[in-house]
């Protein structure tokens, strides 16, 4: 009878604070990536975000998708790593936008992309993610980069493409 008391108030000790952090997992992973930013889910058209700096902060406001797949990723509950590999690509491509000392109208496309993809990997990291897990998601964020329009390519190559280029029209 101790023995099943205790086991039950570790099992509940255990699983109390996983309970906890689980609750605001795309606002707790915003803050991680792009602390002081100010970020909201919204209905936006398409698959991606946009931001802007303003008195109060920069803004970064992510497409629902987007944050589905953040908080999927958060919970370690990925259902399809291409989305949640955009959902983690996107909000570093928009924290990439409005670096400290930003230019005027931000970076462009392309430098905060290839920055956001250079980056995927240390946040996948301190997400909790390794091994096979990390390189599928980078794969899969690759695999949409290189499906974007030229101005979001930058001087960045996949490093999953064989040294095959691109051909663009």
């Amino acid at each position: 009878m101790l023995r099943a008391t205790i086991a039950s108030i570790i099992l509940l000790a255990c699983a109390a604070p996983a309970q906890a952090a689980s609750q605001h997992p795309v606002r707790d992973t915003a803050a991680m990536i792009a602390p002081g930013a100010i970020v909201t889910c919204d209905s936006l058209p398409g698959l991606y975000g946009d931001s802007w700096p303003a008195e109060d902060g920069i803004h970064i406001r992510l497409s629902r998708p987007v944050c589905s797949g953040l908080a999927r990723l958060a919970a370690h509950r990925v259902l399809n790593w291409a989305n949640s590999a955009n959902a983690l690509e996107t909000l570093l491509h928009e924290r990439n936008h409005w670096p400290v000392g930003y230019p005027p109208d931000g970076e462009p496309e392309g430098v905060a992309d290839c920055t956001a993809l250079a980056s995927m990997r240390y946040w996948l990291h301190r997400l909790g993610y390794t091994g096979a897990a990390v390189t599928r998601m980078l794969r899969a964020a690759w695999t949409i980069h290189d499906q974007l329009p030229s101005n979001y390519l930058g001087a960045c190559v996949s490093p999953f493409d064989d040294a095959v280029p691109i051909v663009r029209p």
